[in-house]
């Protein structure tokens, strides 16, 4: 059994998982912003809406109580909301997302590839160099602080549906 190859096998399905693994980071995250983003807008679209302010049902008792809370809380979340910057994090996890993406498929062609073939070739080499610097380019856009659990959902989903025992390996001679 020739170690190198075994050893190149275990960077590439390593690489192979990963990226699987943040892809389903940054889809989370991506629709975490964007549910956000929407709930925002619709409240003060709702709250700056002058039709909404006049019905009736806000005009006396316990409606003029709500109207004037909800729009004390749409003032506070128009404040909020360019703070919390979602549409960059939109678009930074909406980068990160498809980075990712494009590099498992990448990834999970060679992995395709190299149980068809059963051997790593010297393409196949160069090919997962060259998704190596793709994904150092991608990490450099990363969270600094993934939310832990999350990160642990998703690697617990990987390992369900990419198990390591599910990879090819040279049998031992």
């Amino acid at each position: 059994m020739n170690l190198t190859k075994v050893a190149q096998l275990r960077l590439i399905y390593d690489d192979y998982r990963t990226a699987k693994m943040n892809c389903l980071y940054y889809a989370h995250r991506l629709r975490f912003h964007q549910r956000w983003n929407r709930f925002l807008e619709i409240v003060l679209a709702l709250g700056t809406s002058g039709t909404i302010a006049t019905w009736a049902i806000w005009q006396k008792g316990m409606g003029e109580y709500v109207w004037t809370f909800f729009a004390g809380l749409v003032t506070l979340l128009a404040i909020i909301k360019p703070i919390l910057q979602l549409s960059t994090q939109i678009e930074r996890c909406s980068k990160s997302y498809v980075g990712y993406l494009v590099l498992y498929y990448d990834l999970q062609n060679l992995v395709n590839e190299i149980e068809i073939q059963k051997d790593v070739n010297e393409k196949m080499v160069n090919t997962h160099k060259s998704a190596k610097e793709r994904k150092k380019d991608l990490a450099l856009d990363d969270e600094q602080i993934p939310k832990e659990r999350l990160l642990q959902k998703c690697y617990d989903r990987v390992n369900r549906e990419i198990p390591v025992t599910s990879l090819w390996f040279p049998s031992k001679q």
